[in-house]
């Protein structure tokens, strides 16, 4: 598991999410294996970050939250960046969802409550 931390560790994340204890807990995992992220609580927020940050490699993104939801902020990013990799974090599991999820080419789809070693592996694997 040490491995793959520090692969975490090389990598600049932005995580994208409404629920503030979504983010508190995230973010205080992070903290503690001293990952580089970024933390946006919607759409319109990860767009400013990312033009001031162009050097994110992966978004983790939720689905629903105001201004723009989280796969309207994925095509949107994939206009202008190229190299950013893409995980769908969500209470949703429903088809419709994964179906425009991985129309969309992302790298993964996890559900809610969020396990961390799956997120884990999913961004480094």
């Amino acid at each position: 598991m040490q491995d793959k931390i520090n692969k975490l560790k090389e990598l600049k994340l932005l995580f994208v999410d409404d629920e503030v204890s979504i983010q508190n807990a995230l973010s205080n995992i992070l903290n503690n294996l001293q990952v580089n992220f970024f933390i946006a609580a919607d759409g319109e927020e990860a767009l400013k970050i990312l033009e001031e940050n162009k050097d994110i490699n992966f978004v983790i993104t939720d689905i629903n939250m105001p201004n723009m939801n989280g796969l309207q902020l994925i095509e949107e990013i994939q206009k202008n960046y190229k190299n950013i990799e893409f995980i769908i974090l969500s209470a949703h599991s429903e088809t419709p969802y994964l179906k425009r999820a991985n129309s969309l080419n992302i790298k993964g789809y996890l559900v809610k409550p969020m396990d961390i070693i799956k997120l884990i592996n999913t961004i480094v694997d």
